[in-house]
């Protein structure tokens, strides 16, 4: 199911709602979430890598997948992954997806790094993005294998982004709390809602907070102001703190779940953004119910 919800602006986005349960076997189904945003260093590779490290965590069979030119999973965690062949190569070339695939320590969550670019091969590369072909022919390859696809998309609000889209299930922006990202809100969605008029069949799950300060007055005030101004519907409750356990853990390379044990407890934040993010993909296996439950007999 899906909740055309009023957003106050001159538009409107289709979302995912989270008060339904999908049947079983569309839950079997690979489901694509794809990241992006209208502006760069809102921490949207640091929130693909620990969502996906997250939801494998929790069970599900999880590929992270870079699109962007950047390479910036493959920068976070390793030197060699980033030489390693990857979704470039699989965008220009006839190649077999789980040649690239690269496994980790987590049995769970497989990688396909963003490889290596030939600017001879840059047009086909476009070309496979805007037409959203590549992303459909790793999905018809990959299906049965995984339950998720986490996609770290580029920055920027284009065709690159729009074919992608097109192709995906489901559509998360990072939003940091730093002065004018209230006005990124708007470009995001107006974007989103014409895919969606030209066919694109992806839900816009939400806004995800990020680089929360909450010492820092300004910082608060940002996310004060956002929640005020734009559609509950439309904002993940879990907001994703600025900490120095992220710097650590980019140091290390590694998702900040990894860090130690016991994990940061920003790490926790992303096993609680996961929850709601499968309860808006309606992949949850749990009816709703929302009656108290005792710990004690009250009688």
């Amino acid at each position: 199911m899906t909740d055309t919800r009023s957003t106050g602006l001159p538009y409107s986005v289709t979302s995912g709602r989270g008060d339904c349960v999908v049947a079983a076997e569309d839950r079997r189904v690979l489901k694509v979430i794809v990241l992006t945003g209208a502006k760069g260093g809102v921490g949207k590779t640091t929130l693909a890598l620990n969502m996906a490290y997250a939801f494998a965590r929790q069970g599900k069979r999880t590929l992270l997948l870079d699109t962007d030119m950047q390479g910036g999973i493959a920068l976070s965690l390793s030197r060699g992954l980033s030489q390693r062949g990857g979704w470039f190569e699989y965008a220009t070339q006839e190649v077999n997806a789980q040649s690239l695939i690269v496994s980790t320590n987590q049995s769970l969550l497989h990688i396909l790094p963003h490889g290596q670019v030939v600017f001879s091969e840059l047009v086909a590369f476009e070309r496979a993005m805007q037409s959203g072909h590549a992303l459909q022919r790793l999905r018809d390859e990959l299906g049965d294998l995984y339950d998720l696809c986490i996609v770290d998309l580029q920055t920027g609000l284009d065709l690159r982004a729009a074919g992608m889209i097109d192709k995906a299930d489901f559509l998360i922006a990072p939003l940091a709390a730093e002065p004018l990202s209230a006005r990124v809100v708007p470009h995001v969605l107006s974007f989103v809602s014409q895919c969606q008029k030209a066919g694109a069949p992806s839900l816009f799950l939400g806004f995800v907070l990020t680089m929360w300060q909450a010492a820092d007055a300004q910082s608060t005030k940002v996310v004060q102001e956002i929640r005020t101004r734009f559609p509950e519907s439309f904002l993940f409750y879990t907001i994703i703190s600025h900490d120095e356990a992220f710097v650590d853990a980019n140091e290390l390379g590694m998702p900040v779940g990894m860090l130690r044990t016991p994990p940061p407890a920003v790490a926790m934040l992303f096993e609680q953004l996961c929850v709601e993010v499968e309860r808006r993909m309606q992949m949850t296996t749990e009816e709703p119910n929302h009656e108290p439950r005792y710990l004690v007999d009250r009688s």
